[in-house]
């Protein structure tokens, strides 16, 4: 503002028609390029207001007129993909019958910016509210009882206080999780602001058959467990800032906490990186998970049996295993207990049969020790993933496809 206009009194419409020597109807008539009046009358009328500076004021002119042709659009933020079609929607929606659309965001801090924006309202300036709900907005019945017009869009509650447009949530998981599995997807992650005290983000992991019509809900993933962090970021699900971001998950299938440390650049979660993890092609960027909460999460136990070591008794003879339950329960064995060198690549693996149908039988058993089966027909009916199998042997030179090359002895513990 300059100096000239800096405290200046705003000029009415009733000045201007003193200044004209009009009436306020035809100076009104002028602003409004409407009325009849001799082109010099009007001529005059638009020099005062120019002299004058006077400009229309919009919320005396909305009062009058009982409406403003605006409404507002609350949402958390406009980076999730989802939020950015809304407000397209609603944009194109409120055009289609005449209206503009005030778009305005309350990420910083969810609940106390829903309540300012709730409170602080201007009718003058917005004929009602549209307002995203997002999950970690915690607000009352009498946060929403306004007296201006009022739809709230999300899962979340409205207590009869609005009017309320919410998705059929089932459906639509059901429909997500159609698309990703017709499409070759057996491992499914449901992710969401948590609801647990101390933690950020609530993650259910979802097991699909590639077989049968089974899910098995009874443990987790740790590849996909490292992507919730990532994701939750990206989707402004969580806070961030610049630098290292440690995100702290409850994880719903087994009731534990872990713990990620992700990298975030420009407000997202970084991709690229030199970090590489031997059995994976490529490198990216860092992610650290701290599974140290997770002991005995599918049976309570870090050691389900309560023995370091145990002697199995199988179809082929009696085998010793470890079974530990971190993060999942995995069953460990000797791969020359089971007839293999431990450098068997996928497809040899896959394609002996008889050795899937063994290592099912172990899995089985162990699964039964666990107390997760009541017998081996159970554990592959109803707990198909869980526990896993893991082989292990002496460290030894082995060739690895994806990425050409010979892994040496000396590169491996």
């Amino acid at each position: 503002m300059s100096e000239s206009t800096q405290g200046k009194k705003r000029a009415t419409l009733r000045e201007v028609a003193e200044e004209a020597g009009v009436s306020l109807k035809t100076a009104s008539n002028v602003i409004n390029h409407s009325g009849r009046m001799s082109d010099a009358t009007r001529e005059k009328v638009q020099n005062v207001i120019d002299k004058l500076g006077y400009r229309v004021n919009v919320a005396a002119r909305n009062l009058n007129r009982g409406h403003t042709g605006f409404i507002t659009l609350a949402v958390p933020g406009l980076t999730a993909p989802y939020l950015a079609q809304l407000a397209n929607k609603v944009i194109d929606a409120a055009r289609a019958q005449g209206y503009s659309v005030y778009v305005t965001t309350y990420a910083e801090d969810p609940a106390a910016g829903v309540r300012r924006l709730l409170t602080n309202f201007n009718t003058t300036v917005s004929d009602g509210m549209i307002l995203s709900i997002s999950e970690a907005d915690d607000l009352t019945a009498d946060d929403l009882d306004v007296e201006y017009p009022l739809v709230c869009l999300g899962a979340r509650s409205t207590y009869g206080r609005a009017d309320h447009v919410t998705t059929d949530d089932v459906q639509a998981a059901r429909q997500a999780a159609g698309f990703l599995i017709d499409r070759g997807s057996s491992k499914l992650a449901v992710i969401g602001p948590s609801k647990q005290p101390g933690c950020d983000v609530d993650y259910t992991f979802a097991q699909v058959s590639i077989t049968d019509a089974v899910v098995d809900w009874n443990g987790n993933c740790g590849n996909i467990s490292s992507g919730v962090a990532p994701f939750a970021i990206d989707e402004s699900i969580v806070k961030c800032h610049e630098g290292l971001n440690e995100v702290t998950i409850w994880q719903v299938n087994t009731q534990k906490v872990m713990k990620s440390y992700v990298l975030v650049e420009d407000g997202k979660a970084k991709v690229t990186g030199d970090v590489a993890i031997a059995g994976v092609p490529g490198t990216g960027a860092l992610i650290q998970m701290d599974m140290s909460g997770t002991a005995g999460a599918a049976t309570g136990k870090l050691l389900p049996t309560g023995n370091p070591v145990d002697v199995i008794e199988t179809s082929r003879g009696p085998i010793e295993a470890s079974i530990v339950d971190c993060a999942n329960p995995v069953i460990f064995v000797r791969a020359e207990s089971v007839g293999m060198k431990g450098t068997e690549d996928q497809i040899e693996i896959d394609g002996n049969k008889e050795l899937l149908k063994y290592l099912e039988e172990i899995r089985g058993i162990a699964c039964v020790k666990c107390g997760m089966a009541k017998d081996l027909a159970d554990a592959t009916k109803n707990s198909p993933a869980f526990p896993m199998v893991a082989f292990i042997t002496e460290a030894q030179d082995y060739y690895y496809p994806p990425e050409k090359k010979t892994i040496r002895t000396e590169e491996v513990d």
